[in-house]
């Protein structure tokens, strides 16, 4: 009798499991793909470039003269009488950007979900090293006193950015990352240079009515940023001829206005997030959306900071990004260091981290592929990001883990590769070829 009661208890147990477990049979609820979304953006990418551009020897010409700074192109023009109509010169400077990692903050909308109260956080940064061919008038008449035409830059300007875009009455926050190269060519009627981009876009995570998207896309950024070294040649200028500066429109009239009429000029000049502009005299001053600024009682003594009576009609309309979402678990971007032309490969510096951007507290595995391998288990913040920094002394110790030869001609090449996963599940790998050193 004990053989046949053993018999059937091991039948009812697994009727029973099969009974009690059926959901690995039952297909998981998958979110739909939420397929193109029109995220419109505001923020000043420029003002990146613009506050740590230098120019090198500044290389212009006219009628057999050559000026090699804006020092002795002023003392040249000092008795000039052409100065007060238009002097045309051909200029080839050096130019050179580097800002670092910094904040950029601005506004955000996605019209088609309903997002009309976005704000946009980024940490950005800017790189290029480039010299351009340019024409550039200066003079009375001219507008801004000092225009630049560039007709062509033998390298483009670096953008890379990792984001978050939040919504409070959505309760949503979308997280990602812009990648691209801009060309600095093009028109500007300023002591400035025109930008244009269409860069990556990648939205790695998403919370709130957009949890469980991910996608990719095109950003698209017009803009334009004051060269310091002009302006101030333009500022002069000002001062001596006793004319008003104009800046370009495309700054004095901050990205996002819904009227440029209320603006006399942008009360932060010169691209930065912070800055000071005066209260009273015509009327109130309103800071840009995306700014803080700071109320003087005293109007500055520079011409490049008293406020014009230019007036700027219509609106100037945010950058668009333009992204394809869909259903998964997330994305991951290594997103630095960044190339200095498309298709190019990075270096791997003591200043230059690996940045991984991805959904927030992922989990991820770093791995160093040279002849041998490391790895390095990085978990990503609450903004998801982490930035993995080496000191030189790391770096020669990670080139001997990998078995590359410590002392080389040539930069030895590396695949750095991430392997992550968020609370919905594992996330595609993601790699790419870094120089060491």
């Amino acid at each position: 009798m004990t053989k046949p009661l053993r018999t059937i208890s091991m039948a009812c147990i697994a009727v029973l499991v099969a009974t009690a477990s059926p959901l690995p049979l039952v297909p998981t609820a998958q979110a739909n793909d939420l397929g193109s979304t029109d995220f419109n953006i505001a923020m000043n990418l420029a003002g990146l470039a613009q506050s740590t551009v230098s120019i090198g020897a500044l290389n212009c010409s006219e009628g057999g003269r050559t000026f090699n700074s804006t020092t002795d192109m002023m003392f040249g023009f000092a008795t000039d009488q052409r100065i007060q109509g238009q002097v045309n010169m051909s200029c080839r400077p050096q130019l050179n950007i580097n800002s670092g990692i910094r904040s950029v903050s601005g506004t955000m909308t996605i019209p088609s979900k309903g997002v009309t109260d976005g704000v946009f956080n980024a940490e950005c940064s800017a790189k290029s090293s480039m010299s351009v061919v340019a024409s550039v008038a200066v003079g009375a008449a001219v507008p801004g006193l000092l225009s630049v035409n560039v007709a062509s830059a033998s390298a483009p300007l670096a953008f890379s950015c990792s984001f978050k875009g939040s919504s409070a009455s959505k309760a949503t926050d979308v997280y990602g990352t812009i990648e691209g190269f801009a060309d600095v060519t093009g028109m500007c009627n300023s002591a400035c240079v025109a930008v244009g981009m269409t860069a990556r876009a990648t939205v790695t995570a998403a919370t709130g009515e957009l949890k469980g998207q991910t996608g990719s896309g095109t950003y698209t950024y017009t803009d334009a940023f004051e060269l310091p070294e002009l302006a101030a040649a333009a500022d002069t200028l000002a001062r001596m001829k006793g004319a008003k500066r104009v800046r370009d429109e495309r700054i004095s009239c901050p990205e996002g206005a819904t009227d440029c009429t209320i603006y006399d000029s942008n009360p932060c000049p010169n691209g930065e997030d912070t800055c000071s502009f005066t209260k009273g005299g015509e009327g109130e001053f309103k800071c840009p959306e995306g700014a803080t600024c700071t109320i003087t009682t005293a109007p500055p003594k520079n011409a490049s900071d008293v406020l014009t009576n230019m007036r700027v009609t219509g609106s100037r309309p945010p950058s668009t990004m333009n992204v394809t979402l869909r259903a998964g678990t997330g994305d991951v971007v290594i997103l630095r260091p960044v190339p200095t032309v498309d298709g190019g490969v990075a270096a791997l510096t003591a200043s230059q981290p690996i940045s991984l951007i991805g959904p927030p507290n992922a989990k991820c595995t770093l791995t160093h592929a040279g002849k041998r391998k490391v790895n390095r288990s990085v978990t990503l913040g609450s903004t998801g990001v982490a930035n993995v920094s080496y000191t030189a002394g790391q770096l020669t110790a990670l080139t001997r883990q990998l078995g590359l030869p410590a002392k080389s001609k040539t930069k030895p090449t590396i695949t750095v590769s991430t392997t992550c996963t968020s609370d919905l599940g594992a996330i595609p790998a993601r790699s790419r070829k870094l120089q060491l050193g």
